[in-house]
C-alpha cells in the first residue's frame, strides 16, 4: 500500500491505534469503521469517493442497514482509507 498516493479519506494514524477501531477492522464491522472515520472529520462523501462506493451505500453501511460481504469491496475500502490489510481479520 506504500505505493498508493495519499487519499483524501486516509484514516489518521491515531485511529489505526484505537482499540475499538482495530477491533472493528478485525471483525470487518464497517458500520463502526465508517462512523469512527466520520467522527475524526472524514465526510461520508469522501469515504464514498475514495472507496469507489456510492454515497448512499456508505450511508446505509454506516446506519447498519447494509453490510459489506464482497472481498473486492473490502479491498476497495482498505485501499481508499489506506488501512493496512493485515488489520482486516
Amino acid at each position: 500500500m506504500d505505493d498508493l498516493p495519499p487519499s483524501p479519506a486516509q484514516v489518521p494514524r491515531r485511529l489505526l491505534a484505537d482499540p475499538g477501531f482495530v477491533r472493528a477492522l478485525y471483525e470487518r464491522d464497517f458500520t463502526v469503521v465508517f462512523a469512527m472515520a466520520h467522527d475524526v472529520g472524514i465526510s461520508f462523501n469522501r469515504i464514498a469517493e475514495a472507496c469507489a462506493l456510492k454515497a448512499e451505500r456508505v450511508s446505509q453501511i454506516t446506519r447498519g442497514t447494509a453490510s459489506v460481504t464482497a472481498l473486492a469491496t473490502v479491498e476497495r475500502i482498505a485501499d481508499g482509507l489506506r488501512i493496512p490489510g493485515a488489520l482486516l481479520g
